[in-house]
């Protein structure tokens, strides 16, 4: 069973992404494999406010205007279950001309589609057909895919990271708090959120 991962706390603003000075996020997306690019291309993140700073190292999974940080813990778990579905690049990340070590970008190699578009709710938010953009206000999982990767990008919705009930387990019994697996997201007031937390 595959589950969109996330985090129990808004984590969005903490850090912003160098694009002009980094890999361009759109071959993050993509899902290429980014490797040759390890050391010659940076990863660079800037913290936004001093608050943030002690933030960060509580968490797991930090979302930015460019590609996801994780923890090396987080890291470690996803390269031992799923070694050839996921790229690691090395991220610097500052504060001030502080760096702050530990975290690495995540790059999943595979986009599959999991939304389950005859119960969500959404609006297409473009005119092409070959390539629609959603904007979801409840985003529901199919119960069963045919390929169940350990870890995805969902095709439908490019920066939310699924993975798999063993990616999951691994995560719970390592007890690394502030993640959150889901099953489906309400963003309305139906109240019709369904996942677990750590």
């Amino acid at each position: 069973m595959l589950h969109l991962l996330t985090t129990t706390k808004n984590t969005y603003g903490w850090v912003e992404y160098d694009h002009d000075h980094s890999i361009g996020y759109e071959f993050f997306l993509e899902c290429p494999s980014l490797k040759d690019l390890e050391g010659k291309v940076p990863v660079r993140f800037r913290v936004t406010k001093k608050s943030a700073v002690s933030q960060i190292f509580k968490n797991h999974l930090i979302a930015s205007t460019g590609p996801t940080l994780v923890s090396k813990e987080l890291r470690g778990i996803l390269e031992q279950i799923a070694p050839t579905q996921v790229e690691f690049l090395s991220a610097s990340v500052e504060f001030e001309g502080q760096k702050l070590e530990g975290f690495s970008s995540i790059h999943p190699l595979t986009n599959v589609e999991c939304i389950d578009l005859e119960r969500s709710e959404y609006e297409i938010t473009n005119f092409d057909p070959n390539d629609p953009h959603y904007s979801f206000l409840y985003m529901c999982l199919r119960e069963s895919e045919d390929f169940e990767p350990h870890i995805a990008r969902c095709a439908e919705f490019r920066r939310r990271l699924i993975v798999n009930d063993k990616v999951k387990d691994a995560c719970f019994a390592a007890k690394l708090r502030g993640l959150a697996f889901y099953r489906a997201i309400d963003l309305t007031y139906n109240n019709r959120t369904v996942g677990q937390k750590i």
